[in-house]
């Protein structure tokens, strides 16, 4: 798609020395801009550099701006001004507007600074405003500083939902991506840049700017994408005998950021740059430049809390499991906003994780005992557990041997009824148990001893003792499955136990950071390829470290750039 901004110009040309920009007597220049959508493909095969298209909405160009900055460098550059960009009428066929490259030329206002970059966003609306007079603000804020006090601003989405930034009438919100002058070594030595240099790009008249090499810039999508699959969506746990059926119901996301920063806050100063776990390569960098000279792409960020413990999190499912309605279906995508940390918060309650939904059995009620699940119980049973722990607690079984009235006999059926602290999903106490009716009449005085009733030591004991079962209750046969996300995963920041601490030793940067955690424009892959066990009958809060950590279900994780990461899981 070539888009084509017309605007008035003059032919009196005010040419500085040297590639500065040339002005007309207007005041005016013109530049010429290649927008290149995220979709460039690797020559090398490698975990970082492997790409996808993904779906046409997802290069839906609603709207772009262009925001002009200038100074002596990237991060000391102050804002020009800000200019809405004319789109063109797209076709009604979707899958005409995927596109790797955007072409056009803008009018600018003359800049006091000769070095200027150009900073595009893509689907702005709802996050950043220009005026008609080239002014531009910030979540309603108008802004007017340098390019290092853009990075630091931020955007909220109320409870991590991105709907406003992620498709829809708005479009994919998408900005500059962080570039690397040079791929990782161990002693990195390159740059960083985001903003795209318009040296030598800017035209006293709009006919030299569009017949001469245009400023490239290269964008990025403001959130990650995953996507859940499976190998099969049902099948059978256990051995023939006693084997329970499975299906997957669907999944969703949790412990998705709330926050992030509008552009991908990188640095040329951050270390990672030459960060390798032993012969796994430098991972935070690309192989292969998106454009000869243009640069590799980079693969990590510092999110708004990153390094800090982790507030902003949306863990919506904590308090309750999600619903049938909330539930993504097996083959559908999600989108969240970055979520990165350094290695001291890789921990499970910090990192974006999929939670997978099954039905076990026939859909009904089932319980376990003691974190037990090798084998299931029915309310009835459970009952009949209760009530035998009930009456073993040593002060009750005292309690009755000393009251009786004669030789009498103990057991279930003197117990009618128990009841407990809740029904449904969860971890349920043993509140009081019902005695039957002639169960007083075994008792000296035909009185229940009170020790034995509702205020008594020996009643506090046995219900003490009956909690101790540790039941759990999975209502309608659903266990649920968390899946941590992994960003560089086992392929490049491989891990295995080594003591007590899960990332130990002065090289834990090094060796693991980045292997889990979302990135903005990458494609998490998570593939079902089983179920091996009972999961949790409801989504567990858990705040170990990320490794080791206990799975039931088996997966394999992908990433594309988009990019996609990918990981297969059994559960």
């Amino acid at each position: 798609m070539a888009l084509a901004l017309a605007a008035c110009s003059s032919d009196d040309v005010l040419a500085p020395e040297g590639n500065g920009p040339q002005w007309n007597a207007d005041g005016k220049g013109y530049v010429s801009l290649a927008i290149n959508l995220p979709q460039e493909k690797s020559t090398a095969f490698r975990a970082n550099d492997q790409f996808e298209d993904g779906t046409p909405e997802e290069y839906d160009v609603k709207k772009a701006v262009l925001l002009v900055f200038g100074g002596n460098s990237e991060a000391e550059a102050t804002l020009n001004g800000g200019y809405t960009l004319t789109l063109p009428t797209f076709s009604d066929d979707p899958s005409e507007q995927i596109t790797s490259t955007v072409e056009l030329v803008q009018a600018i206002d003359q800049a006091p600074a000769n070095n200027l970059y150009a900073l595009v966003v893509l689907n702005p609306d709802g996050v950043l405003t220009v005026g008609e007079d080239h002014t531009v603000s910030i979540g309603g804020t108008p802004f007017a500083g340098t390019f290092a006090d853009l990075k630091e601003k931020t955007m909220t989405m109320a409870n991590g939902d991105v709907t406003s930034i992620a498709g829809g009438d708005n479009g994919f919100l998408m900005m500059n991506a962080p570039l690397a002058s040079k791929v990782g070594v161990a002693s990195w030595d390159g740059t960083v840049s985001t903003l795209a240099s318009l040296d030598g790009k800017v035209w006293s008249t709009e006919k030299e700017a569009a017949s001469n090499p245009a400023a490239e810039v290269y964008v990025e999508r403001a959130v990650a994408k995953v996507e859940l699959t499976a190998n099969a969506t049902t099948g059978t746990l256990g051995a023939e005998e006693g084997a329970m059926a499975w299906t997957i119901n669907g999944w969703v996301l949790n412990n998705t950021n709330t926050t992030s920063y509008l552009v991908r806050n990188t640095n040329t100063a951050d270390a990672w740059w030459g960060y390798q776990n032993g012969a796994n390569g430098f991972r935070f960098i690309g192989t292969s430049e998106v454009k000869t000279g243009a640069g590799y792409r980079t693969y990590w960020a510092q999110d708004p809390n990153y390094g800090a413990t982790q507030v902003g999190l949306y863990s919506p499912w904590y308090d309750a499991n999600p619903s049938a309605g909330d539930l993504n279906e097996v083959g559908g995508v999600a989108y969240c906003l970055e979520n990165t940390f350094d290695v001291a918060q890789m921990m499970q309650n910090y990192t974006t994780t999929v939670v997978v939904a099954a039905t076990l059995g026939d859909g009904s009620d089932f319980f376990t005992l003691n974190g037990t699940t090798g084998t299931v119980y029915d309310k009835e049973n459970v009952d009949k557990a209760v009530k035998e722990a009930f009456l073993n607690t040593s002060a009750v079984k005292a309690a009755l041997t000393e009251n009786a009235d004669g030789e009498q006999t103990f057991n279930e059926s003197d117990i009618a009824s128990v009841t407990y602290s809740q029904t449904g999903a969860g971890e349920w106490a043993v509140t009081g148990v019902t005695y039957s009716d002639d169960f007083a009449g075994k008792f000296v005085g035909d009185a229940v001893p009170a020790a034995l009733q509702a205020d008594g030591a020996a009643y506090k004991a046995g219900l003490s003792n009956a909690t101790g079962l540790k039941i759990n209750c999975y209502a309608g046969g659903v266990a649920y499955y968390p899946v941590l996300v992994k960003h560089f995963g086992d392929d490049q920041t491989p891990w295995t136990q080594n003591g007590t601490t899960a990332y130990p030793g002065q090289d834990a940067a090094n060796n693991w950071l980045g292997r889990y955690g979302v990135l903005r424009n990458n494609w998490y892959k998570v593939n079902v390829t089983g179920i091996s066990n009972i999961g949790y009958s409801e989504v567990p809060e858990i705040t170990t470290p990320d490794d080791p950590t206990q799975s039931y279900i088996a997966v394999e994780i992908n990433v594309l750039s988009w990019a996609v990461r990918s990981q297969s899981v059994e559960l």
